[in-house]
């Protein structure tokens, strides 16, 4: 269950961007194609494998869309997301089923898109710095050291529902205090986040998560 989490926790922003330099492109992309109504709707499929080598099967949807604007105690201008997630896990003929409404609040720091929980909190989340840089790590959390996000390609190919997409940065995260977490997420140019890879192991399961892009409207 972490790995649906912390998707939902570190996708707080809605990005896009692509490039063939180790620099990004010279142009000036909207990593940000916030306004307002527009809306992502994503497909969840993955499965969960136990110690006993029982396999659960996963599927369920995330829908993400720009609600309104506030102000964060500091002043500044935020966006607010609302995020609309469902996940239904078969165990033997019983279907289990969770759901949660979360919200997320993007902020243009021009050097870097930055991520609150919410409105009052002084953490906060670096999503993406820029320009985006083959090779450049940081750790995104400000609450959580353990963590380096690694722009790992500038032209990654994916192919989800939506459509098919190159020229995509990869980004990936992993985390020291857990070798065997690995998160990853595509970003799509003017469309914004398009799949999502997660991986988890402990010594009780093992789990697998992908989280595709099927439709979107950006205004």
């Amino acid at each position: 269950m972490r790995l649906f989490i912390a998707m939902v926790i570190a996708a707080g922003l809605i990005l896009t961007g692509c490039g063939d330099s180790s620099s990004g492109p010279s142009a000036d992309p909207d990593y940000l194609p916030v306004s307002v109504g527009n809306h992502w709707d994503y497909g969840i499929d993955g499965f969960m494998v136990s110690s006993s080598d029982d396999t659960l099967s996963v599927e369920g949807s995330f829908l993400r869309e720009v609600t309104r604007t506030v102000t964060h105690e500091n002043g500044s201008a935020l966006f607010e997301l609302e995020d609309i997630s469902s996940l239904s896990v078969e165990i033997g003929d019983t279907v289990v089923v969770w759901t949660d409404t979360s919200y997320t609040y993007a902020f243009d720091a021009d050097s870097e898109f930055i991520g609150y929980d919410d409105s009052l909190s002084a953490d906060y989340e670096i999503i993406l710095k820029l320009p985006p840089t083959l090779g450049e790590t940081w750790e995104p959390e400000t609450d959580d050291p353990t963590v380096v996000r690694e722009v790992v390609s500038l032209s990654a190919s994916i192919s989800v529902p939506s459509g098919n997409y190159t020229g995509c940065i990869h980004l990936r995260d992993t985390d020291s205090d857990d070798p065997d977490y690995l998160w990853n997420m595509y970003l799509v140019p003017d469309i914004g986040p398009a799949m999502f890879l997660m991986e988890e192991a402990d010594s009780s399961s093992f789990t697998h998560m992908e989280v595709d892009l099927e439709s979107y409207v950006i205004n």
